[in-house]
């Protein structure tokens, strides 16, 4: 005959003598005592095991617990929203970064077409302009602001009379001010004398 109860599920099984001896731990001896007829109430030297109702609510989750759990998860997401965030702020400075070297070069493209005389003279070339950060929709928000400068050269030798530079600079403004620019030397019997 067996008796469930104990600890865990731990069943019992009375013996021949006087004494029980656990199922699951044989080298545990409790003693009974006899009630009535049918019913015998087990003892134990060590503490009484929980009932059901006390080892369901030392099983479930206190407070602490749960509090502590949605601030890590709380930490997790905020840490992975600032991660995503980041990402596509750094794709956007990637994407006007690019957009304004490609109007750099461009400028500096147009300087291939142009004659000696047209580069001295001050009047040929637009000093400033404006692009658009997509091309295929120039009335944007969003434009770069340019300018162009020639002027001579910083050194003085033979061919700075034959020599100019030209700067290209391009501005524009997203979260803070932005400015790029790059520059170049023309010659008078440079590259310009090859286009027909």
């Amino acid at each position: 005959m067996s008796i469930n109860g104990g600890r865990c599920g731990e069943r019992f099984q009375i013996g021949f003598s006087n004494t029980l001896v656990s199922k699951d731990n044989p080298d545990r001896e409790l003693s009974r005592r006899f009630i009535g007829p049918r019913f015998a109430v087990v003892t134990s030297a060590e503490p009484r095991p929980l009932s059901t109702i006390a080892r369901c609510r030392a099983a479930a989750f206190t407070l602490t617990e749960v509090l502590v759990s949605v601030l890590l998860f709380s930490i997790a997401v905020a840490a992975l929203c600032l991660t995503i965030s980041f990402n596509l702020a750094t794709t956007r400075s990637a994407q006007e970064n690019l957009r304004a070297s490609q109007i750099l070069v461009e400028k500096m493209e147009y300087m291939r077409l142009y004659t000696w005389a047209q580069i001295t003279n001050g009047t040929s070339i637009p000093k400033t302009f404006t692009e658009a950060f997509n091309p295929s929709s120039p009335n944007s928000d969003f434009v770069f602001n340019g300018q162009i400068s020639i002027g001579p050269v910083w050194f003085n030798n033979n061919c700075s009379t034959n020599l100019r530079m030209v700067t290209v600079s391009v501005d524009w403004k997203s979260k803070r001010s932005e400015s790029r620019r790059m520059q170049t030397f023309v010659s008078r019997n440079g590259l310009q004398q090859y286009v027909y």
